[in-house]
């Protein structure tokens, strides 16, 4: 599921469904409704006022399931992070399939680029684990995933590499209206790459 179906999948004019007589339903609701708040307002601005008007409940129950608000950011962390997991295992796909070369890499991650709410998702894991070391398995769990698909073919020194340039690749795509061309990706990889052989 990519990040447009997820965030209409199932949710009726920005609502998500509703857990009237399910408490676990209801719970899952306020959770799905933070998760889809985070890439729109940031970590910082989430509020439970926020979360309760997203998923049709009354601030009461956001607060009855998560006392602060702490807990409901994580929460919805961990929701988010299973959109980068999805983002991880077709990566794995593409690289299996076209083998690891400058183009497969520049191609993967050009695809994720263009996902704003998978690069807002993962600028914000990297915030809130700067920030409570908590976080820092869940933000870093795609990375070393990728780390750990890429060393039998690149090593784990250029597999690391080619992480870093992802991150910074992110990084620069949130500040700026455009992410790297897919040129330019290319060349960067290119280089790497032909240096280990």
């Amino acid at each position: 599921m990519n990040t447009e179906q997820y965030f209409e999948h199932g949710v009726p004019n920005g609502a998500v469904p509703s857990g009237r007589h399910d408490p676990e339903g209801r719970r899952r609701q306020i959770v799905r409704a933070a998760a889809q708040l985070i890439p729109e307002v940031g970590l910082a601005k989430l509020t439970h006022r926020l979360v309760a008007q997203r998923a049709g409940v009354s601030l009461g129950s956001t607060t009855r399931y998560f006392a602060n608000l702490d807990e409901l950011r994580k929460a919805g962390l961990t929701e988010m992070s299973e959109l980068l997991e999805e983002d991880l295992a077709s990566t794995r796909a593409r690289l299996e399939a076209e083998g690891v070369t400058p183009e497969s890499l520049t191609e993967d991650i050009a695809e994720f680029l263009a996902e704003h709410e998978l690069v807002r998702i993962s600028i914000e894991l990297m915030v809130a684990a700067n920030a409570d070391p908590v976080l820092r398995p869940l933000a870093n769990h795609w990375a070393d995933g990728i780390v750990e698909m890429l060393t039998p073919t690149l090593g784990s020194v250029v597999a690391r590499g080619v992480v870093l340039i992802m991150d910074g690749a992110t990084m620069h795509a949130s500040v700026n209206a455009q992410p790297l061309s897919k040129t330019l990706l290319r060349e960067i990889l290119a280089r790497m790459l032909s240096a280990q052989q």
